[in-house]
């Protein structure tokens, strides 16, 4: 079973309109998929500036938790910690935040790595995004002209056509509906028998 239509053959001008179809239909997926792509590199993009912060958290978290173990309370403070005092409450929840950071770190790094800039960095190499501004510019022309001349060119003609044939059918039948009438007409005075 094919999937593509056999192309038409019988007329140049709905060649030309079928393909720019198909090929406006291809454009249209192709620029779908590169909002998709779009979509998942700024999704990768906020996972790996969330992976950062925690990255970051985590170091502040030492740095004060160093700090504490040095004795110098007043280092390395942390804005967000509600506790400041270096007991051992600040240290607990300071521990526990420290572990909720390394979760989110170690399930971001279990994560499968996916790089899209190389399909880019391919793209922008290879110069595919010339051949898709063509392909662009070759649909909307195929499809744009395909259509006007097909219709002014093929299909006005064979309108005209159709509308003749029915006028031409239209006047036959009038004509048959009179030499009917005629005929009748002529029968009842044929075959009219005498009153006595």
């Amino acid at each position: 079973m094919n999937f593509f239509p056999k192309p038409p053959t019988d007329n140049l001008y709905k060649f030309m309109a079928i393909t720019g179809t198909w090929l406006m239909a291809f454009v249209t997926v192709f620029i779908m998929y590169l909002g998709y792509l779009n979509y998942e590199i700024k999704k990768i993009s906020a996972e790996q500036s969330n992976y950062f912060f925690h990255k970051n958290t985590v170091g502040d978290i030492d740095m004060r938790l160093g700090s504490i173990n040095e004795g110098k309370i007043k280092e390395n403070m942390l804005d967000w910690s509600v506790i400041s005092d270096g007991s051992e409450r600040e240290i607990s929840f300071l521990n526990a935040a420290k572990k909720r950071h390394l979760e989110m770190i170690h399930e971001y790094e279990l994560k499968p790595n996916r790089d899209y800039s190389k399909l880019f960095k391919l793209a922008e190499a290879t110069g595919f995004m010339w051949v898709a501004y063509l392909l662009v510019s070759i649909s909307v022309f195929c499809f744009y002209f395909g259509f006007k001349h097909w219709y002014n060119k093929v299909q006005k003609l064979n309108d005209l056509s159709i509308e003749n044939n029915i006028k031409i059918q239209k006047l036959t039948i009038e004509k048959m509906n009179k030499e009917i009438a005629l005929t009748k007409k002529s029968r009842g005075t044929r075959y009219r028998v005498p009153l006595i």
